[in-house]
């Protein structure tokens, strides 16, 4: 969706090997297809193993179309 602009705001837990074990996003003004391909490149993430078992990492990402 190359034309496509908004954002979204991801919840991912982190498991205590570093793998993520959850994705939640909430979009605002992107298609569903865009969300769906955020959250899969996420899922298929690999941290640091967090320092004292799992965590939840929280934070925006804002999607903008530079077309004309």
């Amino acid at each position: 969706s190359p034309n496509a602009g908004g954002s979204i705001r991801f919840t991912v837990r982190v498991g205590a090997t570093g793998s993520v074990e959850s994705v939640d996003a909430q979009s605002n003004g992107l298609p569903s297809q865009v969300v769906e391909c955020a959250k899969a490149r996420l899922r298929a993430a690999q941290f640091d193993a967090p320092v004292g078992g799992n965590a939840t990492l929280q934070f925006p990402a804002t999607f903008r179309s530079d077309a004309p």
